[in-house]
């Protein structure tokens, strides 16, 4: 029997000492989810006026049994074997080998370079003809919740990172390239724990479906810190003579808004959504009105290329943008269709 088809029990609170309150657990409940005494527990006040109790994981990494997935790299392109470690990854597998030619050095190479596009992967096992990396992270204690808030937060700061060129200096182009970096590794690390959940026959259906709303949350976080990225390269084209005040303003309105979509999203804030729609439909309007004066402004075919890119890129950044208020909202709306009505 699963733990949703447990009937709810009544328990009474107790006091002991002058500041302490008990409560019972029922035992058949405890015996479930494998707990024992002497265990801790994390409990959490929820603004419904319930309180969730969750018990607090060896954060010591499992023995994991399962035999490893096996790539042979012999006589393979380096995209290849990418490409198979990739589609292993996200299909959930925790320990992968790699097999090649003995002492090959190449290999070797390739490997630690596929390693660096990942989190939380390393090698445990080496041998001369063979290579066995395994995710290290813990299953119990990854959090799509803080994962997601990093990701805004390194999206964020590389949009912040686009400078007003009367100031002199341009994107550091390389700099941007690595969030973007530390990006694509969070996404991968997002999809594969959405896999595993999502074939996870104990979770809730609730939790699968807010996990989806996270995994389509940072793909759209990625998109925008890929254009932030193709900004950050097309910057230095732009004429130096060209009024940029109206692309400044419309990056720190950008910024505005997706954090503040982020928080909508966090709140499950429907009226601010869907005010954030209309504002992301504004702002288009206003990246079109400086469109045409700033393209005759440009005085090169190169600049006017360079600043024609840049703000296609940040009409498709507010494209995305809307896009996480419309996630929002259908988040709210499948989780109120989902809860229990009273009658």
């Amino acid at each position: 029997m699963r733990m949703d088809e447990v009937l709810s029990e009544m328990r009474r609170i107790q006091c002991s000492g002058n500041s302490t309150f008990l409560i019972t657990l029922p035992k058949k409940w405890v015996e479930r989810l494998g707990l024992k005494n002497g265990d801790n527990m994390n409990i959490i006040p929820v603004s419904d006026r319930t309180i969730l109790f969750k018990p607090l994981l060896d954060i010591s990494v499992p023995v994991d049994r399962t035999p490893p997935y096996r790539i042979d790299m012999r006589g393979k392109d380096p995209e290849d074997v990418l490409r198979a470690f990739t589609a292993a990854y996200l299909a959930g597998y925790d320990s992968i080998r790699l097999d090649m030619e003995e002492n090959d050095l190449v290999s070797r190479d390739s490997i630690r370079s596929i390693l660096s596009s990942f989190t939380g992967l390393d090698i445990i096992e080496e041998d001369s003809d063979h290579v066995i990396v395994r995710d290290l992270t813990v299953k119990g204690r990854f959090s799509f919740e803080q994962s997601v808030r990093r990701v805004h937060l390194i999206v964020r700061g590389m949009m912040k990172y686009i400078p007003d060129r009367k100031g002199g200096d341009a994107p550091n182009v390389g700099e941007l390239e690595e969030r973007y970096a530390e990006i694509q590794r969070f996404h991968l690390l997002i999809m594969k724990n959405y896999t595993r959940i999502s074939r996870d026959e104990t979770e809730e259906e609730m939790k699968v479906h807010g996990a989806l709303g996270y995994l389509l949350l940072v793909r759209c976080l990625e998109r925008i810190s890929r254009h932030v990225l193709r900004i950050g390269k097309y910057w230095d084209a732009v004429g130096e003579g060209m009024d940029l005040s109206g692309m400044n303003r419309i990056n720190a309105a950008m910024v505005r808004i997706l954090d503040n979509a982020m928080e909508a999203f966090n709140r499950g804030d429907l009226a601010m959504s869907d005010s954030l729609v209309n504002k992301c439909a504004d702002l288009e309007r206003n990246i079109r009105a400086i469109r045409d004066p700033l393209l005759a402004s440009a005085d090169r075919t190169q600049a006017s290329l360079a600043c024609a890119f840049v703000l296609d890129s940040m009409d498709r950044i507010v494209s995305y943008m809307q896009d996480i208020c419309e996630i929002s909202i259908n988040q709210l709306f499948s989780r109120e269709f989902a809860a229990p009505h009273n009658t």
